[in-house]
């Protein structure tokens, strides 16, 4: 190649890297300026184009700020390394290009009335980092060593399993974190009395019947005196946390339990992810799940059984595909015991299995028995405890049962006066 196309490339190269550096500096400038905003200023500066001349001239002063560090760093790093060097980083840095649209999809208050544009947004950052990611990783490395800390000893075959587990370790201590702050705050939070009786006092219930030897999923507040609560759900999980509860008979411990599953979900997700992207990026997706409100808003609510599904799902998904088939079973059962509708996600789980080709047979399998079992159990089974609920369950029971079915006169009443016999 002759020098002066040497010389072109080289400067091609340079212009590139500048340029993609500057523009990935401005967006995360824009990003810290959005991030420590307030979240009703930046509702209506994101929704409305609405903010004061001085702290929008303070948040493009911070982005260019940002930008001329970046042509700095750029510029000196073209002097020592070379252009290619230069275009190089930058692509690595590529997915910097979105984190200006990362700190509006976490305020609520843009998006009231707003839905597809939340959903335009979030499949735009979604399909567009996928992309940069790719970019990132096809540059070559920028040839940074790395830290001792990360390095593995080349003949203590102890030290290197240590330092291979370090990521499942964060992730284990990120799960009793959040176990540790839900659990206090759902706690508090129904110490003070801010609970709703009506859901949690129906699991209380009914754990407390479990323990004490009452009759088959006995939960009075809901069902009525006599009457089971499997004519509605069957969360047959609730025997198996029996003996949890039996320690210390509170509301405060099916919180707690909540809490301890919904956290320790993120480690089969990590073990799941880790096979398939590598232990840095599993330990990202395990923290990027502790952190996602979509997580927490559920948690937050009471106690809920679907709740706890995710860390039998997960649990299932990565047993399945590694061959633990002890672990998987017994996972499969647990995801099927949570409570019936949670069958038809292990449907889907066992059609992922069937339809990738990973793991055929057992996709086959889990997907009939978990859809045979969802059927039965939501369309025969509940419906015939639900009306034997009509005339043990006493006139709550009755009445709730009849609402259900939608048996009403014609003024639109439950029939439930003398001479009207309910209709099977």
């Amino acid at each position: 190649m002759s020098e002066r196309r040497v010389a072109e490339r080289t400067l091609v190269n340079a212009a590139r890297g500048l340029t993609l550096l500057a523009v990935e500096a401005y967006s995360v400038g824009l990003a810290a300026g959005l991030a420590v905003m307030q979240p009703l200023r930046m509702a209506a500066f994101v929704g409305d184009n609405t903010l004061a001349a001085e702290p929008r001239a303070l948040l493009l002063r911070v982005a260019l700020c940002c930008a001329a560090i970046a042509v700095l760093y750029g510029c000196l790093l073209w002097r020592r390394r070379g252009a290619d060097r230069l275009w190089d980083t930058a692509r690595r840095l590529a997915p910097a290009l979105l984190a200006a649209a990362v700190p509006p999809l976490f305020n609520w208050r843009i998006w009231g009335g707003r839905d597809l544009h939340f959903l335009a947004l979030a499949g735009a950052v979604v399909l567009g980092l996928r992309g940069l990611v790719l970019v990132a990783q096809s540059s070559p490395p920028c040839g940074a060593s790395r830290p001792p800390w990360l390095r593995l000893p080349s003949g203590d075959w102890g030290g290197a399993r240590t330092a291979l587990r370090r990521p499942l370790v964060l992730v284990c201590l990120g799960a009793v974190a959040y176990t540790l702050y839900f659990a206090y705050h759902t706690i508090v939070h129904h110490r003070i009395g801010l609970s709703t009786s009506f859901d949690l006092g129906i699991e209380d219930n009914l754990l407390w019947n479990i323990v004490h030897g009452g009759p088959f999923f006995k939960s009075s507040p809901f069902s009525g005196t006599g009457a089971s609560l499997f004519a509605y759900h069957a969360p047959w999980l609730a025997y198996a946390l029996a003996p949890i509860y039996a320690l210390h008979q509170s509301p405060e411990t099916l919180l707690a339990i909540q809490a301890a599953l919904v956290g320790a979900a993120a480690v089969p997700l990590f073990l799941w992810a880790r096979a398939h992207l590598g232990d840095a990026p599993a330990a990202l997706v395990s923290f990027c799940y502790l952190l996602s409100p979509a997580v927490h808003g559920p948690n937050l609510y009471d106690f809920h059984y679907p709740v706890l599904a995710p860390f039998f799902l997960w649990l299932t998904l990565w047993a399945v595909e590694s061959r633990h088939r002890g672990i998987a079973g017994g996972a499969f059962v647990l995801c099927l015991a949570t409570r019936e509708d949670v069958a038809a996600s292990v449907a889907v789980l066992g059609l992922y299995f069937l339809l990738s080709g990973r793991r055929v047979k057992a996709g086959a399998a889990i997907s009939t028995v978990a859809t045979a079992y969802f059927a039965i159990t939501k369309f025969v089974a509940m419906p015939m405890a639900r009306d034997l609920s009509l005339w043990v369950g006493g006139p709550v029971a009755r009445r709730r049962a009849l609402l259900l079915r939608g048996d009403r006169d014609d003024r639109g009443q439950p029939r439930l006066c003398a001479g009207h016999a309910p209709r099977c």
